[in-house]
C-alpha cells in the first residue's frame, strides 16, 4: 500500500481494555495514528456497522482484530472488511491476534491474506507485523 508509518492509521478491535491500552500506546510511540473499538455485549450486534463506518471515515491503513470477542469473532470482521475493501476500493492491511491459535485460524488467515499474532506479543513484533501488513 505504500503508506508511511508516520501517516498510517491503525484500528484496534478487541474486548480486553488492557490489550487495547498496550497496543495503542505501542503503536502511537511508533508514529501511527490509532483508533480503537472496544467490543462488549452492548455493541457486538452493531460492531460490523461501527467498524465499516470507522474504516470509511478515518482512512484506516491497518486493522488489528482479536479473534474471540463477545458476540462476534475476528474472522467475521475480516470477511466483512475484505468485502468492503473489494466493493469500495478501501485497501488495508489486516492482523488477527489470539491467545488460542489453531490450525483453522491459521488457514483462515492464509485464505484472507491476514497477518497472525499470538498473544502475548512483544512490542517489536507488534510494530513489525503492523508495518508488514501496511506495506
Amino acid at each position: 500500500m505504500g503508506t508511511s508509518a508516520k501517516k498510517a492509521t491503525v484500528l484496534i478491535i478487541d474486548d480486553e481494555q488492557s490489550i487495547v491500552d498496550v497496543y495503542k500506546e505501542t503503536l502511537k510511540r511508533a508514529g501511527f495514528n490509532v483508533r480503537v473499538l472496544l467490543v462488549d455485549m452492548s455493541n457486538s450486534n452493531s460492531a460490523l456497522d461501527i467498524i465499516a463506518d470507522l474504516v470509511r471515515t478515518h482512512g484506516i491503513s491497518c486493522v488489528i482484530t482479536d479473534y474471540n470477542m463477545p458476540g462476534i469473532n475476528g474472522i467475521q470482521i475480516i470477511e466483512m472488511l475484505r468485502k468492503l475493501e473489494e466493493k469500495e476500493g478501501l485497501p488495508m492491511g489486516m492482523v488477527l491476534s489470539t491467545g488460542e491459535p489453531s490450525a483453522e485460524l491459521i488457514l483462515n488467515c492464509i485464505k484472507y491474506k491476514v497477518h497472525f499474532l499470538v498473544k502475548p506479543v512483544s512490542i517489536a513484533t507488534l510494530q513489525k507485523v503492523v508495518r508488514q501488513a501496511i506495506s
